[in-house]
């Protein structure tokens, strides 16, 4: 395990395995017992600290990149990863390892834009109040997340990865899901981009089916 104001990193058994991302504020147990660590050969955990979605638009900056350069010492040890897969928020530091290493994306509920999410999803509403409150306005979120957005990296991930939207998701606007699901379309093929009729929870316990599988463990059961 390690620590950091960031992040907490679990090392798992194989470390050809996939990399988890999970939601802020969601621990290891409590993943693994929802079903979405789906693997017992998982390679790393991330859980995510409050500072990934912060007030101050340097902060969460620094936190994306903190995390993306763990992925990046864990590679010149283990090798390149094959898989990353991110939950909610967890989707943005698993896009962007996923462009930096070319590598499979599994993206479930996930957003285009980090500074529009703030500014018009419910789930972020008391950032925005917080960050207003320091004087911080959404250009400021827009300059300090460039090409740190989900968006920003879609093209860049390997051609075989999934993005998963739900289409009762009432914490990612549909404006958030829609310009991210058309451009990774145009990149992976519009059978990568899986619309379930589940809001934003269904989509992350669903993915315990799902993972198993594209990981050929079952069928899914839904």
């Amino acid at each position: 395990m390690f620590c950091s104001s960031s992040f907490t990193r679990l090392d798992g058994p194989n470390p050809n395995g996939p990399i988890y991302f999970l939601p802020v504020g969601v621990d290891f147990v409590s993943a693994a017992q929802w079903g979405l660590i789906a693997t017992s050969d998982w390679r790393a955990c991330y859980e995510l600290s409050e500072e990934v979605l912060h007030p101050d638009p340097k902060i969460c900056s620094s936190s994306l990149q903190t995390i993306g350069q763990d992925v990046a010492d864990g590679a010149k040890i283990h090798g390149r990863p094959d898989l990353l897969i991110g939950f909610s928020i967890g989707t943005v530091p698993a896009t962007i390892a996923a462009k930096q290493f070319r590598s499979r994306l599994w993206s479930f509920a996930s957003a285009d834009r980090g500074e529009l999410m703030i500014w018009s999803s419910r789930k972020a509403r008391h950032i925005r109040a917080q960050a207003e409150r320091l004087g911080y306005r959404q250009q400021d979120f827009a300059y300090w997340l460039r090409d740190l957005n989900p968006i920003d990296c879609i093209d860049g991930i390997h051609s075989d990865s999934r993005l998963v939207f739900g289409t009762f998701d009432r914490y990612v606007p549909f404006s958030r899901r829609l310009r991210l699901a058309e451009k990774a379309a145009g990149h992976l093929g519009r059978d990568k981009i899986i619309t379930l009729p589940l809001g934003h929870f269904g989509v992350l316990l669903a993915s315990r089916w799902l993972q198993r599988w594209w990981l050929g463990y079952a069928q899914p059961a839904m």
